[in-house]
């Protein structure tokens, strides 16, 4: 997918400005700022986007300010013409006020409630409406901030499986550490350890190979692809889904007891020493049985439109086409009882854009950051955050948190692309208050992580861009008075030591290569 999207990239970037109307595209979003407060950059203007800039020059701020409402998710063309954002939810419900003073002792006035901070338990409510998810008491939370640490970690966890285990990622690399996965792996489906691996399809297809699959599904693995580009393409339109969307969630679950959340998927990259900078968290005890249960969400889903195509990948490769209702959710051999051995409390959060207006991944974060009353502390990848998380980002800073972001430079990402669309938001952000690093080396930083008030820790695999927010199903693990938050504290200090301080102060080639990629922002 990269390589397409790259090549689109350049075509995009090769339309220079003086072959655009980039003076009238500058002038809507200009206009559109006054209406709304904020300033977006625009797209360079093709023919189309000239039309669209005209559009708004033309409506006043009260029909600018209707267009920003009954969306699906804040995708970039919400930034741009204003249309398929999504409107705040009511998330709080204290008593009403206008200052701090007005509130209790211990609580703040947010939005014109009083709220008593992320490590309450209205903010545990909060999460439970607006997410569909539960907290769990009692587990044990330890953050894999080293790649060796956490590859023998999954590597022992594997080799020690007595009854199941389960793996997502969007892909498993063809290199030494894929295949030494895929080897134990096949083991344990040979001593009779039930094996299920979700992976996405177009990337397996893209950037790795299917031998990998084929090697786990002959030895007994059961293994299904999500999204095939032409085995599903009959159907795609009758389940609801479009070859765009991907599965991006990472997990390990072992027996039912153990379980690695995260943003690590199966490779040399993410998991030798000297390699990408990445983050997850192994959990262990009653928390495990709901990370089991988004498993089993995610399997039947994704076997369910196995059938419903006429299972094409089991007979094309072999691959695994599941009886509806096998396996058995609430089997005690997958959700075995355990003993709570600590205070932590943790929540799974599984966003899926084919079923969630408002993804719930987006809704966390968002929830995060509107609650926060001391700091935000954020590494992720690719930070092209969408309309509403900028604006509550802001009004974060402007009630007098300190929001700090570490993200890739040029030199260490992956994806030059998203340095670039990144720039988009600089003079926003930074402008307003926000400290934004950049990671410096040529390895990538790769996490996906935030840490709240020192209090609440988010490990995931959600980036803080369009792709994430509409169109990836992801998987996100929230940690309250857990270990793993303050092993994150001294985590993100590492990294923020590791980066240098960013500015809106942009070159005028840096200036329209931003601009550029605003028009091809809806696919990263």
């Amino acid at each position: 997918m990269h390589a397409r999207v790259a090549a689109l990239f350049l075509l995009v970037a090769a339309c220079g400005p003086e072959t655009t109307a980039t003076d009238l595209c500058e002038a809507a979003a200009e206009h559109r700022a006054e209406c709304l407060g904020d300033y977006v950059t625009p797209p360079t203007c093709d023919a189309a986007t000239e039309a669209q800039a005209q559009t708004i020059l033309e409506m006043d701020c009260d029909e600018i300010a209707a267009l920003a409402r009954d969306g699906k998710a804040d995708g970039a063309w919400c930034d741009w013409i204003g249309a398929g954002c999504t409107p705040d939810e009511a998330i709080f419900q204290g008593p009403r006020c206008t200052r701090d003073s007005d509130c209790v002792s211990g609580a703040a006035c947010v939005e014109k409630h009083c709220f008593a901070g992320v490590d309450s338990a209205e903010f545990s409510t909060i999460m439970d409406t607006w997410t569909a998810s539960r907290e769990s008491s009692g587990s044990t939370t330890h953050l894999l901030d080293g790649n060796d640490e956490t590859r023998q970690l999954r590597n022992r966890m594997m080799r020690e499986a007595q009854h199941s285990i389960h793996v997502t990622a969007l892909i498993l690399q063809p290199d030494a550490t894929g295949y030494e996965t895929a080897d134990l792996l096949v083991a344990a489906a040979r001593r009779g350890v039930e094996v299920r691996v979700v992976v996405d399809a177009t990337t397996q297809y893209t950037f790795g190979d299917y031998d990998i699959l084929e090697r786990l599904s002959t030895a007994g693995v059961e293994v299904i692809p999500f999204n095939p580009i032409l085995e599903w393409a009959t159907v795609r339109g009758a389940i609801g889904i479009n070859a765009n969307q991907r599965l991006h969630e990472k997990l390990l679950i072992v027996d039912g007891k153990q379980a690695i959340v995260g943003g690590r998927n199966v490779g040399d990259d993410y998991l030798l020493d000297g390699q990408w900078r990445d983050t997850c968290v192994h959990l262990a005890g009653p928390g495990v049985a709901d990370v089991q249960r988004m498993f089993f969400s995610i399997w039947t889903q994704i076997s369910g439109w196995e059938r419903r195509a006429g299972c094409p990948q089991q007979r094309k490769f072999g691959f695994a086409c599941p009886a509806a209702g096998d396996p058995v959710v609430n089997d005690p051999r997958y959700t075995p009882a355990t003993t709570a051995t600590t205070a932590a409390r943790t929540r799974p959060v599984y966003s899926d854009p084919r079923s969630q207006r408002t993804p719930f991944g987006y809704r966390a974060t968002l929830n995060l950051v509107r609650g926060a009353r001391d700091t935000i502390f954020i590494a992720n990848s690719y930070f092209v955050p969408p309309r509403r998380l900028r604006k509550h980002l802001k009004a974060a800073v402007a009630r007098g948190v300190r929001v700090v972001v570490v993200t890739n430079s040029l030199e260490s990402t992956d994806a030059w692309w998203m340095y670039y669309a990144s720039l988009n938001y600089y003079k926003e952000l930074i402008g307003a208050g926000v400290e934004v690093y950049h990671y410096r080396g040529t390895e990538t930083m790769h996490a996906k992580t935030m840490l709240v008030d020192g209090e609440v820790a988010l490990v995931g695999s959600f980036n803080l861009d369009p792709r994430s927010a509409a169109s990836n199903s992801e998987a996100m693990l929230l940690v309250r008075d857990g270990a793993a938050v303050a092993e994150l504290a001294r985590a993100f200090t590492t990294d923020l030591a590791y980066a240098d301080l960013a500015d809106d102060d942009l070159t005028a080639a840096e200036w329209l290569k931003a601009k550029s990629f605003r028009l091809v922002e809806p696919l990263l």
